[in-house]
């Protein structure tokens, strides 16, 4: 039955009957948000695909929210509510803002900060690609935008979840800052009070680890106990961070303000680096789920290879459009053509030798994904190329210091300048592209 596949009705439990209908007779289904308000989950293309629905009488025994469960069409971990209506200021501003539930978002885009996205109870993984080549919901937040501040409720369940969802979206390569809210606060709740305390809130969100290094050296008044806490709420988020400069940054704000010297904190930092990495590998992954949202098995994954699966998805997106829009015949496709052979170099026969054989897959998945508003692909397009260029930059500057490493090994001073050079030219090229999403 469609109703029942979609996830509006529901057959009753084995020996679960009501007043009306015994279980067994043609009505055993009922009505899976009977007694809620309904909120309607959109896709990123703004077609409603799933629910969820807030108590209206709570009797004390009934989930405050209940979302539809996964369908044909619903993938929690592909869906954030409300990315439809705030991609657009998320491109615009740059940033996105991650808050829990569905009134904290409509009364956030009601503030007119409608850059906004919703988690909802919705599943979030560790990669921005998944398996079977669909994105996952950080992923396509992550395509609008690698910047994300995540403002969940202000209590220790919220905090737990905020932290959660900050390490997987670091662990995507995204610069996640989070937002502090008054004890007891939610954002519609700021929203309702004072609009402009919202906006204040999000004004002062701080990075996730200077965040939390915060917290850590506040809530630890003996020095004697700051390294452990360090090594356990904050390393791990630091460890995270592909870029070795951003690394440095944090280590010298962590010894200033912990008043440790550096070196003890890089070998620190190495030592659960270390841990983390043995641990998981013994670990099989698991599925992640709304109540967990952490990342089980991130720490797989290396840097290069999370470049990679990100590279194959963008190819593969950027490829498929290039091809409809030339289809189309739509002028500027040509132009498109050449920024792609110019950023690929030598590498662009091996990318159209890969894409060349699946093209006509390629086509229609675009077509699939990106709509058939012809106007809105040269947007979509141009976001294609800047990812391509910036996971090109990326995979060279990884190469570089790997380099690097092996000349500082092998105590060649003179190579070590070189890849020095090339490591800081590359990173500033790669900021310029970043900005250029802004």
């Amino acid at each position: 039955m469609l109703i029942e596949k979609a996830g509006l009705a529901k057959k009753r439990e084995q020996g679960e009957t009501s007043m009306k209908y015994e279980v067994g007779s043609p009505s055993e289904l009922y009505d899976r948000f009977r007694g809620r308000i309904m909120f309607p989950i959109q896709d990123s293309s703004g077609r409603v695909i799933a629910f969820s629905g807030r108590i209206l009488l709570d009797d004390g025994k009934s989930a405050k929210y209940l979302n539809s469960p996964d369908t044909p069409l619903y993938d929690k971990s592909q869906v954030l509510y409300g990315l439809d209506k705030a991609k657009s200021d998320i491109r615009t501003r740059g940033y996105s803002i991650l808050v829990e539930g569905q009134m904290d978002l409509v009364l956030s885009h009601q503030a007119g900060v409608k850059n906004t996205v919703a988690a909802s109870g919705t599943a979030f993984t560790d990669s921005a690609v998944g398996e079977a080549g669909v994105v996952s919901n950080l992923g396509l937040v992550r395509r609008l935008s690698p910047n994300i501040i995540i403002a969940f409720d202000s209590d220790s369940a919220g905090r737990k979840a905020a932290l959660r969802a900050a390490g997987i979206a670091l662990s995507l390569g995204m610069d996640v800052k989070i937002a502090d809210l008054p004890e007891g606060k939610d954002p519609a709740d700021m929203v309702r009070d004072d609009p402009e305390s919202w906006k204040e809130a999000l004004r002062n969100a701080k990075q996730v680890i200077e965040f939390e290094l915060t917290n850590v050296i506040r809530d630890t008044p003996d020095p004697r106990k700051v390294p452990g806490a360090l090594r356990l709420r904050v390393f791990p988020f630091l460890a995270r961070l592909d870029s070795a400069m951003d690394q440095a940054h944090f280590v010298k704000m962590i010894a200033d303000k912990a008043h440790i010297a550096d070196d003890a904190v890089w070998q620190d930092l190495r030592a659960v680096e270390k841990t983390v990495k043995t641990a998981v590998a013994g670990t099989s992954a698991k599925p992640i789920s709304p109540s967990t949202s952490v990342s089980q098995n991130s720490e797989r994954t290396t840097p290069a290879q999370k470049v990679s699966a990100h590279m194959d998805m963008v190819e593969r997106r950027m490829m498929g459009l290039l091809s409809l829009m030339e289809g189309s015949a739509i002028p500027i496709a040509a132009v498109f053509r050449e920024n792609i052979k110019s950023i690929a170099g030598d590498t662009y026969d091996l990318l159209i030798k890969k894409t060349a054989p699946n093209v006509s897959d390629l086509t229609f998945e675009a077509e699939a994904f990106f709509g058939t508003e012809t106007e809105r692909w040269e947007i979509h397009m141009k976001e294609l190329v800047v990812n391509y260029e910036e996971n090109k930059i990326s995979e060279e500057l990884i190469r570089t210091m790997h380099d690097l490493r092996v000349a500082e090994k092998a105590g060649d001073t003179v190579r070590m300048g070189e890849l020095a050079k090339r490591c800081q030219d590359l990173s500033m090229k790669k900021a310029e592209v970043l900005k250029s999403r802004r």
